[in-house]
């Protein structure tokens, strides 16, 4: 997918 920094958690949350 292409998606802005904004959406990139969404696609693969990184919560470390």
């Amino acid at each position: 997918h292409n998606i802005p920094l904004d959406l990139a958690a969404v696609e693969a949350p990184t919560n470390g």
